[in-house]
């Protein structure tokens, strides 16, 4: 998110909301075995980048961590 919003002009919603559906996406390859049905188990670069395990909690901590996000933005932006 951060990343992203250090080079991109958009509302902290839409953003969230994208950076969540990215990492949904991922983990969805994960659920598929995406990095084994490519024929890449035994890169190591693929299976960091893309990872090798699905995890209903990696869901639950990307979506309680974009929360957060969200809601320090709208701290920050009623104390300015």
């Amino acid at each position: 998110y951060c990343f992203c919003k250090s080079f991109c002009k958009i509302s902290n919603i839409a953003l969230a909301i994208s950076v969540l559906i990215f990492a949904y996406f991922i983990e969805f390859l994960q659920y598929l075995n995406f990095v084994k049905w490519l024929g890449l188990s035994n890169n190591k670069l693929a299976n960091i980048v893309i990872g090798n395990s699905f995890s209903w909690v990696d869901i639950l901590c990307y979506t309680i961590g974009i929360a957060i996000v969200l809601l320090v933005e709208k701290i920050k932006l009623n104390k300015s």
